[in-house]
């Protein structure tokens, strides 16, 4: 199972969401199970009709540390659990917890600290610039234009 770790609301937006979607769409094309988490149900309804199901952990999309427990029980339920993370509100104790019981992939354009993950995605034009790598020994890293989720819509426009 594949999980996408975002939150969309009239205060950040929906971007995050809709990388998250653009990257699951392509992902259940190749036949894996995708569920989104959210901290509320805010961002529902732009999921569900993308045509996936999302897990409410009635917890604060801007303190994301309230949810720990509840999100290491649902990843430990999963046999080989993989979860995308996309919110400015990461904190390193979340990632340490997750990556114990998940591979980790977190969508970051802060470079806040040190990320504890196994595939950090930046595909902002100056990410090749950031020193991920004296820090980020164990991590594949994705960096740059060409790792930005593209939806459909934009494919073939030029």
């Amino acid at each position: 199972m594949v999980f996408f770790r975002a939150d969309a609301n009239g205060e950040i937006g929906t971007g995050h969401v809709m990388r998250c979607l653009t990257i699951a769409k392509a992902l259940q094309k190749t036949g894996e199970k995708i569920a989104f988490i959210a901290a509320d149900m805010q961002s529902h309804d732009l999921i569900t009709k993308n045509g996936f199901k999302v897990i409410c952990l009635n917890s604060e999309w801007n303190n994301i540390n309230t949810e720990i427990e509840k999100i290491r029980d649902l990843l430990e339920k999963e046999e080989n659990p993989v979860i995308f993370i996309d919110t400015y509100f990461v904190t390193q104790e979340y990632l340490e917890m997750v990556h114990a019981v998940a591979s980790t992939i977190y969508m970051d354009d802060l470079n806040m600290f040190q990320y504890r993950v196994d595939c950090l995605i930046n595909y902002n034009i100056f990410a090749e610039d950031i020193p991920y790598s004296k820090w980020c020994d164990d991590t594949k890293l994705a960096l740059g234009c060409s790792y930005a989720p593209l939806r459909d819509e934009f494919e073939n426009v030029s």
